[in-house]
């Protein structure tokens, strides 16, 4: 749906969610996020500060934000 913000209908929103749906796309995105977030937190892990409680929090938002 090659379509401006303007241009689209509800109807195109239901029909994309549907999509979405029957796919599983929202929870294979869920999921991705989740191991993103796994593997930053093993990358934050090697960071050699004592307190990377800032890095984890940024990595958890970062995730919440895409999901």
């Amino acid at each position: 749906m090659l379509k401006t913000r303007a241009e689209t209908t509800d109807n195109d929103i239901k029909t994309a969610i549907e999509i979405y749906k029957k796919y599983n796309a929202i929870k294979y995105a869920q999921d991705y996020a989740e191991n993103l977030v796994k593997q930053a937190y093993t990358i934050i892990d090697r960071i050699p500060v004592e307190d990377k409680t800032v890095f984890r929090d940024i990595a958890s938002f970062m995730a919440q934000r895409m999901s």
